[in-house]
């Protein structure tokens, strides 16, 4: 919702959607990337303080023929210009972003009607969360074991837990020295989401061991 945007729309002189000879389907569109517009919690809304500077960016047509994709799939397959691609889709959150994969590269994508993209604009971007204190699973799998309790100080590399992903087992070690374990939010056995925090260090733990 905060990050960059793209119209897309059919070309001009062209049908969103043709039939090519060989009995596919080929789309070709203009997408432009529009500037970033940004509201500052500070500046007053009625005014065009705070909104980023107008950046140009040219148009350039997109030509997707031969998709083929079901919400059912998780892969969509599909040609660009001419070359075959495949696209995973993850699906979409509780807010309608959807997680693609393509190339090992990943991107939120969200959908929005050009008034709701307008009603957007309007959106306070949330400010960022400082998660140095957290662990969070890097994938959805069930949480086996941990290997620290509260209060433990632990050092570069020590296993903290392990999570069980597609059957097989994740080591989770830490990336920090000195550190103490404030709580383990997460329950042996219970299933986790990626990105969902089980573990929390103690700041105060940790000032107390420089101190030392």
């Amino acid at each position: 919702m905060f990050g960059d945007a793209y119209p897309v729309r059919p070309s001009a002189g062209l049908s969103s959607l043709s039939t090519v000879p060989d009995g596919g389907n080929v789309v070709k569109a203009s997408v432009t990337k529009l500037p970033k517009r940004r509201v500052s919690r500070e500046a007053d809304k009625e005014n065009d303080e705070g909104l980023g500077e107008d950046v140009v960016d040219v148009p350039h047509c997109v030509e997707i023929s031969s998709l083929e994709y079901h919400p059912s799939k998780v892969f969509a397959h599909l040609k660009i210009a001419g070359d075959s691609r495949v696209l995973q889709v993850h699906g979409e959150d509780e807010i309608g972003t959807l997680k693609l994969t393509m190339y090992g590269a990943d991107a939120d994508v969200l959908i929005m009607s050009p008034a709701e993209y307008q009603l957007a604009c309007h959106m306070l971007e949330p400010a960022p969360l400082d998660l140095g204190d957290f662990v969070l699973s890097p994938m959805p799998g069930t949480l086996v074991s941990f290997a620290v309790e509260e209060g433990d100080v632990v050092e570069m590399g020590q296993e903290l837990c392990v999570v069980e992903a597609m059957k097989m087992q994740n080591i989770i070690r830490s990336r920090r020295a000195g550190p103490t374990v404030g709580k383990l939010h997460g329950k042996v056995g219970a299933s986790l989401r990626a990105d969902e925090i089980f573990l929390e260090f103690d700041k105060s733990g940790e000032h107390r061991l420089r101190a030392m």
